[in-house]
């Protein structure tokens, strides 16, 4: 393997004697080599079954976008389009529509570029995997272009977008695509590139959507059309129902004369498999082109990945339908042996900011039952199910092996209150040893029917772990607990909200880290915002853009920002 970046520019691909890629990846993000940035990590794994491929990082939209699409020639095979790492109209908007005037992914963080004669232009276009699979369109006649990433997972059919207030239509259908990838693709993305090379159909693979003009010959389940969702949008939940507990059957949804086929989820990578994704080449860096920092990457630079997947299942996270529930965990030796590369870098501080994922603690975790027989849409809420089996000390002893390796070892996931919090042994370990003066924590609001709907545990959980660290750290100074709230969550009320300000007060939460609730596209809180009804039927009270702005101001005035 060449230990460089995957090439951007026509002497990079010369550089390595190649005339032509296979694939070309296209991304709203800066192009960082570093396997928590999803162009990379499908990148270098198609690069090591034997692909040439190629990355185009921020194109321009519209007619100025196709000299930038331009730069690597035509595909052989197929191009892949991302909005980036996260959803773009989330990077680029607030949950009160206004344009952000920083972007984490966007080299000096900048929103806006300068261009000549003194114009700027947004970093990323709306939609932006929409708008450059368009542009593609413009100059590659007959390309096959695969959407993935999470603006596709969360975009795949009929959806309520917040920002237009209306049911829009599958990504796949807006932007005239070929298949969407959803979820972690690598599985799926293996076999279309093999397929397409093969000059087979691309029906049927596990974990994608594809868009026909006539109904499946198999058996599959009819779901809502989209023009029943947008007269509808309480069908939103027979959406969320049938997508929660897919497992094996083929769902359909019909729009107009299409019909969009979304096949069963694709299984996930066994230990063995997501070990050697970390050990290609990555050269953990941005591409060297860029002058200025990268913040996103600055914040995860030092950081490691020790599983994939949440079984929380919370109702306003997109985690579940992309990453999936079924925790899939390294083995310890793999993550050891990325501590000790990163270790070797030039530059390192002696600190490994994160070993963790989505929720830290989650490593190690399984289901005695097997994930893919169960219906749950949580294995922790409304209770602690039989049959998930979390492994805690198993996640402690791991950071322990990696502390003899560097000066220090933190946790900069979030942790679960429900697990590695609820033991007073844990919390002495965690809290001693592996915080970087912050322990946090997502409690995302107090009222018992906001938590019901959000899929969160009781307040309970959360009173009774504050009070247990007040008794055991009473000490102030050692650290500070960072709270994760949400303001405007269907099923809020002024009295909740109240309730929630006054919790924050008595124990003296540092809770800057409000965010007022952005509904996203297929999740069960979508179709509550969207309906303003619950699962069966139900009316809901759901705030308005400024009721959830006031509740957030309250609540950041609420936060004492004291040391516990």
């Amino acid at each position: 393997m060449i230990e460089s970046p995957l090439p951007v520019s026509r002497e990079e691909m010369e550089s390595r004697g190649w005339d032509r890629c296979d694939i070309i990846l296209v991304t709203g993000d800066a192009y960082v080599d570093h396997p928590s940035f999803g162009v990379a990590l499908i990148g270098r794994f198609l690069e090591s079954l034997g692909y040439r491929v190629g990355v185009i990082a921020r194109p321009r939209a519209g007619n100025a976008g196709e000299q930038d699409l331009e730069s690597l020639g035509l595909p052989r095979l197929f191009w892949g389009v991302t909005g980036g790492n996260v959803d773009s109209m989330v990077t680029k908007y607030t949950a009160a529509g206004r344009l952000r005037h920083d972007d984490a992914y966007s080299p000096g963080g900048k929103a806006f570029i300068e261009e000549s004669g003194g114009v700027s232009r947004p970093v990323r276009p709306d939609r932006a995997a929409s708008a450059y699979t368009s542009a593609i369109r413009q100059v590659h006649k007959g390309a096959v272009i695969v959407l993935g990433g999470i603006e596709a997972s969360m975009r795949r059919l009929s959806h309520w977008d917040f920002y237009q207030s209306k049911i829009r239509h599958s990504i796949l259908v807006d932007s005239k695509g070929d298949i969407i990838v959803y979820g972690m693709g690598e599985r799926a993305v293996r076999e279309i590139a093999r397929r397409i090379r093969e000059g087979e159909p691309l029906g049927g693979i596990p974990g994608t959507v594809l868009r026909e003009n006539k109904p499946p010959r198999e058996a599959y389940r009819l779901l809502p059309s989209h023009e029943e969702l947008a007269a509808s949008p309480h069908l939103l939940h027979r959406q969320a129902d049938a997508l929660l507990s897919q497992k094996e059957e083929l769902l359909v949804e019909k729009d107009g004369a299409w019909f969009l086929c979304h096949t069963p989820p694709a299984p996930p990578l066994d230990r063995a498999e997501l070990d050697a994704l970390y050990v290609l080449p990555f050269t953990r860096r941005p591409h060297p082109g860029y002058r200025e920092a990268i913040p996103a990457w600055e914040m995860i630079r030092y950081s490691v990945t020790a599983h994939r997947g949440c079984a929380g299942g919370c109702r306003f996270c997109g985690i579940t339908f992309h990453q999936g529930r079924e925790i899939v965990s390294r083995s310890e030796e793999s993550i050891l042996e990325e501590v000790r590369r990163i270790s070797a870098e030039k530059g390192f501080p002696g600190h490994i900011t994160d070993i963790g994922g989505p929720s830290a603690d989650m490593y190690g975790a399984r289901c005695r039952r097997g994930e893919r027989d169960c219906r749950r849409e949580s294995c922790l809420y409304p209770s602690l199910c039989p049959f998930f089996e979390s492994d805690v000390p198993r996640y402690l002893r791991l950071l322990e092996r990696a502390s003899q390796l560097v000066k220090k070892v933190s946790i900069g996931s979030g942790l679960r209150l429900d697990l590695s919090l609820s033991r007073a042994p844990w919390r002495k370990v965690i809290i001693e040893k592996y915080l970087s003066g912050y322990l946090n924590i997502a409690p995302e609001h107090r009222s018992p029917s906001v938590l019901k709907f959000m899929g969160k545990y009781a307040p309970e959980t959360l009173e009774n772990t504050l009070s247990a660290l007040r008794r055991e750290f009473p000490r102030k100074g050692l650290f500070r607990i960072r709270a994760y709230f949400i303001a405007g969550h269907p099923g809020e009320t002024e009295q909740g909200n109240r309730e929630t300000a006054d919790f924050i007060r008595r124990y003296k939460i540092r809770a800057e880290a409000v965010q007022a609730f952005t509904p996203l596209p297929m999740t069960r809180s979508a179709a509550y915002f969207a309906s303003g009804r619950d699962e069966k039927g139900k009316p809901l009270a759901v705030p308005g853009r400024g009721d959830a702005a006031r509740f957030k101001r309250n609540l950041l005035s609420s936060g004492t920002g004291e040391k516990n």
